[in-house]
């Protein structure tokens, strides 16, 4: 579990599925680790909360109603979503093809379904040790030069 103690907020986490079974579940369970999930069931959705919401991290499955997975992906790319969330495609396709798709489209990784939770928070602490690092060091002032 995430240190409670931790003066940085926490990490936001956007999951995006069709299915409101593992929407629910994966952001209840997102929340028990310490971190703030919000949920979209479709691709509009997840680009317009995404716009306002600014997750850290985007876990999203590629098989969605209204637009393919990595038509998500593009778009949140193309929009230059700030801060950069990494994007962690999550789909029953796990072959070769798939995953190369996956990371032309702009994706920083992809989980083949069933992942399995206990892998899926350690990556997202790592993640989030990674993430206010980098932010630690986007905000530090720069001394010395010419």
């Amino acid at each position: 579990m995430m240190d409670s103690s931790s003066r940085c907020d926490p990490v936001r986490v956007l999951v995006v599925d069709d299915c409101p079974d593992t929407v629910e579940s994966l952001s209840r369970l997102l929340r028990l680790w310490g971190f703030d999930a919000r949920a979209a069931g479709d691709g509009a959705g997840a680009l317009e909360l995404a716009g306002r919401y600014r997750p850290g991290v985007v876990l999203l499955d590629l098989a969605l109603p209204d637009m393919d997975g990595l038509e998500v992906v593009r778009r949140l790319r193309g929009e230059r979503v700030r801060p950069r969330p990494l994007i962690v495609c999550m789909s029953g396709w796990g072959d070769e093809d798939v995953r190369r798709r996956c990371l032309e489209a702009g994706c920083d990784l992809h989980l083949a379904k069933p992942t399995d939770p206990e892998a899926l928070r350690r990556l997202l602490v790592c993640l989030a040790d990674e993430g206010r690092e980098v932010r630690r060091l986007e905000g530090a002032e720069v001394m010395g030069g010419s």
